[in-house]
């Protein structure tokens, strides 16, 4: 699971946990099962416990950027940007890495926040890593 992401000073709590729910999400149609961690960890953190836990990939997200804005007011756009990499645990090899995210609208109406622009994203990345 990523750390939570932050822009200036203000940090989102509980931004990391919703981007692994995101990635899970995008991927499990592609593959038998997905977990996810249940703490922050850092790469090779992540690595050795995916490892210890008998995974054979590691789907690491690490939030680059995010922003919660009043869009409604500020007229600034809500923004998220991850970057995802697909680790083999056998070889420690990365063996794909993209960068996904999104910009809200102006016009919001007070429903977009970060993390609603991540799963479209997301799941095009998946798609094209599965595709035949």
């Amino acid at each position: 699971m990523p750390k939570d992401g932050s822009y200036g000073q203000t940090t989102y709590a509980g931004s990391g946990a919703l981007t692994a729910q995101a990635v899970a999400a995008a991927f499990a149609p592609y593959l038998t099962s997905v977990t996810v961690g249940v703490k922050a960890e850092d790469f090779d953190a992540s690595r050795k416990s995916a490892k210890a836990g008998g995974f054979t990939y590691l789907l690491y997200p690490e939030i680059l950027h995010w922003e919660d804005r009043a869009t409604e007011w500020s007229g600034r756009p809500d923004q998220a940007s991850v970057k995802v990499s697909v680790v083999s645990l056998d070889t420690g090899t990365i063996l794909d890495s993209a960068v996904v995210g999104g910009k809200s609208g102006l016009a919001t109406l007070g429903g977009d926040r970060p993390e609603h622009l991540l799963p479209k994203p997301l799941s095009d990345y998946a798609a094209t890593l599965f595709r035949q």
